[in-house]
């Protein structure tokens, strides 16, 4: 299922976008970390609470993709 829009579909629907995150995503990095999967939620949300009150602003992929110079 694709964490990012919650469409409820199969573990590794990405709908044809390799940027959307899928629930396998999180069990491959659960099963690399030897945690589950709700320990690495919750790790990601923590991060990202983190980041998201950084000062910086969030990149857009196409910002990303074209690097610094």
């Amino acid at each position: 299922m694709c964490v990012c829009c919650d469409c409820g579909e199969g573990p590794s629907e990405s709908h044809g976008n390799s940027d959307h995150i899928v629930i396998h995503d999180l069990e491959r990095a659960a099963q690399v970390r030897n945690a589950s999967v709700d320990q690495v939620a919750d790790t990601i949300k923590s991060r990202v609470g983190e980041y998201s009150g950084r000062s910086r602003p969030v990149l857009t992929n196409q910002e990303s993709d074209a690097g610094s110079g």
